[in-house]
């Protein structure tokens, strides 16, 4: 349905939070101070997704489809 939560594993500083499609367009973008957990949801339609991660030098990219 689109809807899902990320568990950062401890809390980081300065976090920032990037959701595009496949052609690099940002759906969704979240700047937050500090956090462990996020909840996020995708409107758009089925796809392949990114999310891009970052804190400091910290930075993860995860391939997200939604059905």
């Amino acid at each position: 349905v689109g809807n899902f939560s990320i568990d950062l594993g401890t809390i980081y500083n300065n976090v920032t939070i990037t959701l595009t499609d496949i052609n690099g367009r940002i759906i969704q973008f979240k700047n937050t101070l500090n956090g462990r957990f996020f909840d996020l949801e995708i409107d758009n339609s089925s796809g392949m997704y990114l999310l891009i991660v970052e804190s400091g030098k910290n930075k993860a990219v995860i391939k997200i489809i939604k059905n």
